[in-house]
């Protein structure tokens, strides 16, 4: 009882909010890649780095989308953040009927490196937005 009470009064002296931790800690991996609010987005490089195409919704083909640096975006994606609220995002290697491996990524969160998840690195060609579970 008395250590619970002197790290709640600990933590209060020193102006920090014991529940403000995961905040603080969600709200800069919203940020972390850079990915505007209520877009999904695909960057050309690891770790979200290099030329980025970012987007809000479905898209059966990614073939007439350029990134950043002027050349189509279809086939070249090594990392993907999904910065949708309530959204998963599905990352697809075939277009038009959303077909072929594809890559589920929960809201707020992103695959750091393609390379190393199903063989998907430079391989994207569709993206699917639905409420729809990953499974």
């Amino acid at each position: 009882m008395w250590r619970a009470v002197t790290v709640a009064l600990t933590a209060t002296a020193l102006g920090i909010s014991l529940g403000g931790a995961a905040n603080a800690d969600e709200k800069a991996m919203r940020k972390a890649p850079g990915c505007a609010a209520n877009r999904w987005c695909i960057y050309t490089n690891a770790n979200w780095g290099g030329a980025w195409y970012f987007a809000r919704d479905s898209d059966r083909s990614l073939k007439n989308n350029n990134a950043s640096d002027g050349h189509s975006i279809n086939d070249r994606g090594s990392s993907v953040w999904n910065n949708r609220d309530n959204r998963v995002v599905r990352f697809y290697t075939d277009n038009w009927n959303w077909n072929g491996r594809k890559v589920c990524v929960r809201p707020y969160t992103g695959i750091r490196n393609l390379a190393r998840y199903k063989k998907m690195n430079d391989a994207i060609s569709a993206v699917l937005v639905n409420q729809t579970l990953c499974g």
